[in-house]
């Protein structure tokens, strides 16, 4: 199965690190989340891991959660991306 993982715009990047406050699996700046999402690859391609990169908007993670009526998440967050894939 492959794994999601979301892909994230600069200008937005504060914006979701505000909105999704305290979460581990965003860290605070997007040149930290660039450079972790750098390494990450490194295991990924290295494991032959499939990984599907999802970019998600402000916009599209607002609604996504307002539908699903979740709460802003990291699992919220994978679930907007899973959903725009498709999976």
């Amino acid at each position: 199965m492959a794994k999601f993982a979301v892909v994230f715009d600069r200008f937005e990047y504060d914006q979701f690190v505000k909105l999704i406050s305290g979460e581990p699996n965003i860290p605070p700046t997007y040149i930290q989340w660039l450079t972790r999402r750098a390494e990450e690859r490194v295991v990924e391609h290295a494991s032959r891991q499939e990984v599907v990169e999802v970019p998600i908007s402000l916009l599209e993670f607002s609604d996504y959660c307002r539908v699903q009526a979740v709460a802003p998440s990291y699992n919220a967050l994978v679930g907007a991306a899973m959903k725009k894939y498709g999976a």
